[in-house]
């Protein structure tokens, strides 16, 4: 599975700019997501669930892979390394907070639904409807952060635009040089 999806993003990577596959990653992962929302209730079934994730982790290598180098594409070969350490210190932390930022919530909305702890690997079928409710209300604010990320990744520079300018710097000809 990770081998055929790990070909299908190399093709897409080739010829899709950077934000186009970075959008279409996000718009998939949030349209995922929305699909699991539809799915997580007491009934759900599995193996759709199991579609749902295929299609989420296809979603996922489409973000995952241009993200970095999208991020610093435009820097000085000089200031790579140092680049590198901060975007994946700032995404480690993000994964922090993000973590953090879905949990809050849930726990709240686990709370308002009154569902006490359980045994871990059993939940009574008398919780499964408020934990699903909670959830599910909960993954909306997933949702909701991946449609303003697919927004912002379509409207990245395309590669090779200096850093302010709108359109791509003028490729010089012989003509043109002389």
């Amino acid at each position: 599975m990770y081998g055929s999806e790990s070909f299908a993003r190399q093709q897409l990577s080739d010829r899709l700019p950077p934000r186009n596959l970075l959008t279409l990653g996000f718009a998939a992962l949030a349209a995922g997501v929305l699909w699991f929302i539809t799915l997580a209730t007491p009934r759900g079934s599995i193996p759709l669930m199991c579609v749902m994730s295929v299609v989420c982790g296809i979603a996922s290598s489409c973000i995952w892979a241009p993200l970095p180098a999208t991020a610093l594409r435009n820097l000085p070969l000089r200031q790579l390394g140092a680049a590198s350490g901060v975007y994946n210190t700032t995404r480690q932390v993000g994964s922090v907070l993000g973590s953090a930022g879905i949990g809050v919530p849930l726990t709240a909305r686990m709370t308002a639904h009154s569902v006490p702890t359980a045994e871990p690997g059993h939940l009574p079928a008398s919780l499964k409807a408020p934990y699903a409710s909670a959830l599910t209300g909960t993954l909306y604010l997933t949702v909701a952060l991946l449609v303003i990320r697919a927004v912002a990744a379509a409207f990245l520079t395309p590669i090779g635009t200096a850093l302010g300018s709108a359109s791509p710097p003028p490729v010089l000809t012989r003509k043109a040089a002389a």
